[in-house]
């Protein structure tokens, strides 16, 4: 390897330090391949991978979604945009709707109403506008947009926070 516009005594230096390097990652290497106790590795709680119909009905049966939440989503959903022109309500509204489909795995429809309780019907809460932007970025991010998301976030960053702790919505709205 041939230095170009470099003194000798750096190429000497370079050399040098590349050297040490390249001996101190071999003998790390070595190190951590030889001395990992045999303590470490506990066989006893790994499980074997199905072997059987009934195995993976067993696996599918314990992954089942909760009926309770799902019953919850779609009675929200059923639900019709309140007939007013109050924006609280009508922000109140589309958040709701847009947790609801994001719990259904709705995303397309959630990212519609998120947008509608951001945009279209934005609270007079700095809080609640924050957490509609949010909101609204993790939706697009889980829809695959990404510049959409990282938009969402940095305009959530931009927003005044109140210190009043009323004005957090209750997670339990949603659900």
């Amino acid at each position: 390897m041939k230095l170009m516009g470099v003194g000798p005594q750096l190429r000497i230096k370079i050399t040098i330090v590349l050297m040490i390097l390249g001996c101190h990652l071999s003998v790390n290497a070595q190190t951590t391949l030889n001395t990992a106790p045999e303590e470490s590795v506990n066989t006893e709680n790994i499980k074997a991978p199905p072997r059987d119909v009934k195995d993976i009905l067993r696996a599918l049966e314990q992954s089942k979604p909760d009926l309770a939440t799902v019953a919850k989503n779609k009675e929200i959903i059923a639900r019709q945009a309140p007939n007013t022109q109050d924006k609280e309500e009508l922000n109140r509204f589309y958040f709701q709707q847009a947790k609801a489909y994001q719990g259904l795995g709705i995303i397309g429809k959630a990212i519609k109403d998120a947008q509608r309780a951001a945009y279209e019907y934005p609270s007079k809460n700095p809080r609640l506008q924050v957490e509609d932007l949010i909101n609204l970025g993790v939706l697009e991010g889980l829809g695959g947009a990404a510049y959409s998301s990282n938009c969402c976030f940095r305009k959530s960053h931009g927003l005044p926070e109140s210190n009043n702790p009323k004005t957090i919505r209750n997670s339990d709205d949603y659900r």
